[in-house]
């Protein structure tokens, strides 16, 4: 706090703020990351909690600005990182459809022509007209995904916004991204690596605010697969076995952060 102070005090008197060098008990968020994805492109952003996967995004987004480097963005970019932002819990879903758009730079002609494709995908139905306050984290994502993702956006980030929600709308949310491969440029930050190689052939893994692998989404997934297995003793031999196909007796598989474990590794190929 008193770093916080003191920075707040130099600012107001006009001095300048040495945010490239760290001070007692500071560290660096995210630290050399150099990444580059062209027009199109997909990246996959996996990690475990407090790899800086977020603070990333929110840097592309150009919610933080980077204390060294710098970032190049070109066309509109629409982020949804935290869920529910920009909603007003007092309004109604359609009420803050126009709000959120507003927040993320739509125009309103643009975003009264999509309105009803908004609320069609969503699937909420007559509870548009039902107060933000009143919806769950799933209907707000809904609500949400379907405003970032329906107004053509040339870049398009998301953060773990496929942890919540029911089964049918992440999968007409994965076949949404699928769909934009080749327009749009999109990053998805995940903890699971089976998300990871399904909606991008190419994923980054963080460690500690740096990149500890860039390449193939199945090779990081599985390196990033293999340490989540290092850290959980409670993982058995059932936890890369569907889960229709557990015998009953089988205890329920575990989980990282809000995602079930039930990924099952690339085979390694017969030797000759």
């Amino acid at each position: 706090m008193g770093y916080g102070v003191a920075d707040v005090v130099r600012s107001a008197a006009g001095l300048r703020l040495r945010s490239d060098r760290l001070r007692k008990g500071e560290f660096w968020a995210v630290s050399d990351v150099d990444l580059k994805l062209e027009p199109g492109e997909s990246l996959a952003i996996v990690g475990m909690n407090g790899s800086g996967k977020t603070t990333l995004l929110r840097i592309l987004a150009g919610i933080f600005p980077p204390d060294r480097g710098e970032v190049e963005v070109q066309g509109r970019l629409i982020s949804m990182i935290t869920i529910g932002a920009g909603f007003h819990p007092h309004l109604t879903g359609r009420e803050n459809l126009r709000l959120n758009g507003a927040v993320l730079g739509i125009e309103p002609d643009e975003l009264a022509a999509a309105s009803d494709e908004i609320i069609e995908f969503s699937g909420l139905g007559s509870r548009i007209d039902v107060p933000v306050g009143m919806y769950s984290t799933g209907m707000r994502v809904r609500l949400g995904f379907s405003i970032a993702s329906s107004v053509r956006p040339d870049v398009l980030l998301l953060d773990e916004v496929f942890a919540v929600g029911d089964m049918e709308f992440r999968e007409r949310c994965f076949d949404r991204v699928r769909r934009m491969s080749g327009r749009v440029a999109v990053v998805i930050v995940t903890q699971n690596p089976a998300l990871a190689q399904r909606l991008s052939p190419r994923s980054v893994w963080l460690h500690d605010g740096q990149v500890r692998l860039d390449g193939p989404s199945e090779e990081v997934s599985t390196a990033y697969f293999e340490e989540v297995v290092a850290r959980t003793p409670e993982l058995d031999e059932y936890t890369f076995v569907p889960k229709k196909l557990r015998p009953p007796t089988a205890p329920s598989p575990p989980t990282v952060g809000q995602q079930e474990l039930r990924w099952i590794p690339p085979r390694a190929e017969p030797d000759q």
